[in-house]
């Protein structure tokens, strides 16, 4: 008898793993914004010292779904946290283009504010907020907030990391023109 219930239980057992489908495989995809043209800031080196962001633009592209709602994307991802990334571009943009070593050192701080996907409006918003000043001094140069929204056909991943690389250039365009214009 107890052989019986042990067969029973057995084949129950076996054939419930039968049952249950498997989840089918989702590949994740990462993502990141490119390398920017190296800017000239008129005889000023410029070093990148922090670039910040906040929950949730850590690693998962965010889009928002509605006014109030945004959602993670499991499968869609940046190759690194927003914030490294942006300090990796404007490094790239800056520093590598600067070669007098008696020009004057100046500090670029940035934090991201806004880095996003929005599906209603089929758009990708780029806002951060800059503040420039001498290293030396300490003194402020400029302190201002800018900001991008590219239009995309289809929200994708790609199209997002394509829309913030957009983004990101044209706001580097601004910021090294707010650079020359500065004292």
């Amino acid at each position: 008898m107890i052989r019986i219930l042990t067969c029973a239980v057995l084949i129950l057992f076996i054939c419930g793993c039968g049952i249950f489908r498997k989840e089918p495989y989702i590949k994740s995809s990462y993502f990141d914004i490119g390398s920017p043209a190296v800017q000239d800031v008129g005889g000023r080196r410029v070093l990148v010292a922090d670039v910040d962001a906040s929950r949730p633009y850590l690693e998962k592209m965010v889009f928002r779904m509605s006014e109030n709602r945004i959602e993670l994307d499991e499968y869609n991802r940046w190759s690194c946290s927003p914030a490294d990334m942006l300090k990796k571009y404007l490094s790239l943009a800056y520093e590598t283009g600067a070669s007098n070593e008696k020009a004057v050192v100046c500090l670029l701080k940035a934090e991201i504010f806004q880095i996003e996907a929005d599906m209603v409006k089929s758009s990708v918003k780029l806002i951060i907020q800059v503040s420039f000043e001498e290293r030396s001094s300490g003194k402020p140069l400029f302190s201002k907030t800018y900001m991008q929204e590219v239009p995309v056909e289809k929200i994708t991943g790609e199209s997002f990391a394509r829309g913030a690389a957009t983004a990101a250039a044209k706001i580097l365009e601004e910021i090294t023109a707010d650079i020359q214009k500065s004292p």
